[in-house]
């Protein structure tokens, strides 16, 4: 029991030397946080006008037996528009309405109205960073590094079962850092038959690249999407908060997280992310919809399986250097000339033999190789392969390329095809990073 009560300490100044770092913050929410806080949801808002059905989905939804906060973000840049500045201000009443008549202590509503972000800074990042730093100075408060934040956005509806799947998944694995929850758009929900197939090509293409680079032996292939993750308190902390990138801030601070270990995927749960068109980002779903919708009938352009499929033999080979260096290289010279190229301009031998000369196990070794090799290693080296040897496919040919590999019956219908991949990632309900 000392032993428990001092992790707990030590976790708990995490938290409180985090926050002291952070020289610009300012807690924002007056009220005092309830004594059992355990789950903060952060939602960035930023001209939102259905966010009331967000936080409805989240009320709706079977309430864990510890107590809940809602942190709404609502934000906006300096020099924005009237229209989303008055969009804004009604969020705010929405807001303070539903607060005054749905607030409890068990599951509570609060916002944060922060605007005239320096045009440099605005945008999902800031907005999910200051929520998170928030939730950080509430659990503080009362103690709880182990709290749960809970990270989506204005636009997403939860499944009735969200919450007290989420609670159930940290009840069943104490040791883990953070856990992806799964996604589906709603394609059913969707008229325009144009918008409707740009949607499922760009969930088929998120779940085919993952599903492809774990087919590698990758130990970090999760998908990072802001809207659908969720992360320990003191984890947040350890890894320096969130970053205030203006697109693909979920990218980069799960890229982080993962090396941590004991990161899951929640796949038996489920949240339903916006299907819209938007060009609030320069990347992201918005925009990759925006592509495909413009062209009618055209197909997404992806990475090809092959390609991917050379960083199997990569990883492979180099899991082995720790036992047998001259062996790797010898193996690492039979790889295709284009890939040798690439590994020659990244480094890897002389990588590979500071990261051998600095650990003192294999496993360690191997946890060190994968700080290195990385999703940048690979999306960088895709790019390389794509330029000099390789043609970027169809989706659809990506993923019968995938469904072959898998010795499966070949599949022709894009919608089919995503049904089968929904289908095989849910099959494994919770899968425990390596």
């Amino acid at each position: 029991m000392p032993s428990i009560r001092k992790k707990k300490e030590k976790n708990n100044n995490i938290l409180s030397n985090y926050l002291e770092r952070q020289k610009h913050f300012v807690p924002d929410i007056p009220l005092q946080p309830s004594i059992d806080l355990h789950f903060c949801i952060v939602v960035p808002c930023y001209n939102e006008p259905d966010i009331v059905e967000t936080i409805n989905s989240l009320k709706n939804n079977i309430l864990p037996k510890k107590d809940t906060e809602v942190i709404v973000v609502v934000n906006s840049p300096e020099y924005a528009i009237p229209e989303i500045l008055e969009q804004n201000k009604q969020t705010i009443s929405i807001l303070n309405n539903w607060q005054n008549k749905n607030n409890s202590s068990h599951f509570s509503l609060h916002y944060i109205h922060t605007q005239s972000i320096p045009v440099k800074l605005a945008g999902a990042g800031y907005a999910r960073k200051r929520g998170m730093d928030e939730a950080i100075y509430r659990l503080n408060l009362v103690n709880n590094p182990d709290g749960i934040i809970i990270s989506i956005d204005a636009d997403t509806i939860c499944a009735e079962d969200y919450l007290k799947q989420i609670e159930q998944f940290y009840e069943f694995y104490p040791r883990a850092t953070g856990c992806n929850i799964n996604f589906e758009h709603k394609l059913e929900n969707i008229e325009d038959r144009n918008l409707k197939n740009a949607v499922a090509q760009y969930e088929l293409y998120l779940r085919y690249f993952v599903e492809a680079i774990r087919i590698t032996g990758f130990p970090h292939a999760f998908h990072t999407i802001g809207s659908c993750f969720t992360i320990k308190a003191v984890t947040y902390c350890k890894q320096g908060g969130m970053n205030t990138r203006q697109a693909g801030e979920d990218f980069y601070f799960l890229q982080k997280v993962f090396f941590l270990g004991d990161f899951y995927e929640l796949n038996s749960n489920v949240v339903y992310p916006s299907a819209r068109i938007s060009n609030r980002v320069v990347f992201g779903t918005g925009p990759a919809i925006q592509k495909i919708y413009n062209e009618e009938d055209r197909e997404l352009m992806v990475y090809s399986f092959e390609s991917i499929m050379l960083f199997k033999d990569f990883f492979n080979c180099v899991k082995e250097y720790y036992i047998n260096s001259n062996g790797t290289i010898k193996i690492l010279d039979r790889l295709p000339q284009s890939f040798l190229n690439y590994l020659d301009d990244s480094k890897v031998l002389q990588k590979l033999k500071e990261i051998n000369n600095n650990v003192a196990s294999e496993k360690e070794f191997h946890k060190r190789l994968f700080q290195y090799f990385n999703n940048f290693f690979i999306v960088k080296g895709l790019n390389y392969l794509h330029k000099t040897t390789y043609t970027k496919v169809t989706i659809s040919d990506a993923v019968r390329s995938l469904v072959h590999y898998l010795k499966k019956e070949q599949i022709d219908n894009i919608y089919d095809m995503l049904t089968f991949l929904r289908n095989l990632q849910k099959s494994r309900p919770v899968i425990l990073q390596q």
